[in-house]
C-alpha cells in the first residue's frame, strides 16, 4: 500500500505539475496575445501615420512639380523672346555688314569712302546753304549799319566844330 500511495502521490504530483504547466502556458499565451494585440495596435497606428505622411508628401511633391512646370514654361517663353531679339539683332548686323561690303569683302575701299564722304559733304552744303546766305546778308547789314553810324557821328562832330569855331570868331 505504501507503494500504491506513493504512486498515487507521485501521480497527483504529476497532475499538479501538469496543471501548473498548463496554467503557466495559458498565462504566457495570454501575455503573448496581449503583447500581440498591443503591437498590432501600435503597428496599425504607425501604418495610419505613415499613410497620412505619405499622402501629405505626395501633395507637396505634386505642388512642387506643378510650380516647377510653371517656372519652366515661363523660362521657356522668356528664352524664346531672348532668342527672337537676338535673331533680330543678328539679322540687323548681317544686313548692315552686307550693305557695307566693298570690292574686297567686308573692308571699305578708299573709293567707297570717298564717294560716301562726297555725298555727306553735298548733303551738309545743301542743308547749310540757307543758313550761310542768311548770315552773309546779316553781316552786310551789320557792316552797313556800323558805317552809317560812323558817318552820322562824323557829321555831328564836324557840325559842332564849325558852330564852335563860328562862335569863337564872332566873340561869343
Amino acid at each position: 500500500m505504501k507503494d500504491e500511495t506513493s504512486h498515487q502521490d507521485i501521480a497527483e504530483a504529476f497532475k499538479r505539475i501538469d496543471a501548473l504547466r498548463d496554467s503557466e502556458t495559458k498565462r504566457l499565451d495570454e501575455k503573448i496575445r496581449d503583447g500581440d494585440v498591443k503591437y498590432q495596435i501600435q503597428f496599425s497606428a504607425a501604418e495610419k501615420a505613415l499613410g497620412i505622411a505619405l499622402t501629405a508628401q505626395e501633395k507637396q511633391v505634386a505642388a512642387a512639380l506643378e510650380g516647377t512646370k510653371e517656372a519652366i514654361v515661363k523660362n521657356d517663353a522668356n528664352t524664346d523672346k531672348r532668342f527672337d531679339l537676338l535673331s533680330e539683332k543678328i539679322d540687323s548686323i548681317a544686313d548692315t555688314m552686307s550693305k557695307s561690303t566693298g570690292e574686297r569683302g567686308i573692308y571699305v575701299t578708299h573709293s567707297d569712302l570717298s564717294t560716301e564722304m562726297e555725298k555727306l559733304r553735298l548733303s551738309f552744303e545743301g542743308m547749310l546753304s540757307p543758313v550761310v546766305t542768311f548770315m552773309n546778308s546779316s553781316q552786310g547789314k551789320s557792316q552797313g549799319f556800323s558805317a552809317s553810324w560812323g558817318i552820322i557821328l562824323g557829321a555831328v562832330g564836324l557840325t559842332s566844330t564849325v558852330i564852335l569855331l563860328g562862335l569863337r570868331l564872332s566873340g561869343h
